[in-house]
């Protein structure tokens, strides 16, 4: 077993597509891949776990005359979770980075 001597438990990675039509004779693509890292201690008793989330997703839309209400958008999705079932206390932080043609927004999201 290559992951006896580390933290890293296991990766999980997704890459998907689809096509949506928002008015008559216009649609949109999104694409979306992201990557799941999952961590715990080498104890395998242990209920101690840890999450890396990364997702992108890219909204495309064809060619329309009110871009203002339709923009293109990307949105990059970080998010680390800690957390440990056999108490009550996790951790969830969440960064969210929304970019269209013209502006750059981020949010931070914390639980506790």
């Amino acid at each position: 077993n290559k992951n006896k001597d580390t933290k890293l438990f296991s990766v999980d990675y997704f890459l998907g597509a689809s096509i949506f039509h928002y008015k008559d004779d216009l649609s949109y693509n999104t694409f979306f891949p992201s990557i799941v890292l999952a961590f715990r201690d080498k104890d395998l008793r242990s209920n101690s776990r840890q999450f890396l989330s990364m997702r992108y997703i890219s909204v495309f839309r064809e060619e329309n005359t009110n871009t203002d209400q339709y923009p293109n958008y990307n949105i990059l999705n970080l998010k680390y979770i800690t957390s440990n079932s056999s108490v009550e206390k996790h951790l969830i932080i969440e960064i969210i980075i929304k970019q269209t043609d013209s502006i750059i927004s981020d949010f931070l999201l914390e639980n506790f």
